[in-house]
């Protein structure tokens, strides 16, 4: 029997729990880190945070930017995976998921998109959190889910 890579990936959407296909997401330091992006405000891609637990049988290929669900030609059926170091050596993981990839995921839930953004601005008083500061109070958001 393979065993399966298990992780946990967030994304920005509308909260309905639609499939993965087709999607990019990230772990919690990369989520963070896109939303500080000034491009982030340009798009509106959602108003909640998401999560999911995925599974995959195989390691990670390579990742793939996804436009608004556009599938992109590949014959590659696996996670991509990019890794970026943010800060003090910390890394942020954005994460594709072709079309009929090798892959399953379960909707774990979600939270508005506003309750992490005001539970930033009280945690420091209306100012700006530092990346770590802001993953912890997601991390204290989606013990609620």
């Amino acid at each position: 029997m393979t065993s399966r890579l298990q992780h946990t990936v967030y994304r920005v959407d509308s909260g309905m729990g639609k499939n993965l296909a087709n999607t990019n997401s990230a772990n919690k330091l990369g989520l963070v880190y896109m939303l500080e992006g000034a491009e982030f405000h340009d798009k509106h891609i959602g108003d909640h945070i998401s999560v999911y637990e995925v599974s995959q049988s195989h390691e990670f290929g390579r990742y793939q930017p996804f436009r608004k669900r556009m599938p992109q030609p590949t014959n590659n059926p696996l996670v991509g995976m990019k890794v970026e170091k943010v800060i003090d050596g910390q890394e942020a993981i954005y994460y594709s998921f072709p079309e009929d990839g090798d892959w399953e995921a379960q909707y774990r839930g979600s939270i508005p998109l506003k309750d992490f953004e005001d539970a930033c601005d009280e945690e420091n008083g209306g100012n700006d959190l530092a990346l770590d500061e802001q993953v912890e109070v997601l991390n204290d958001l989606i013990q609620r889910l």
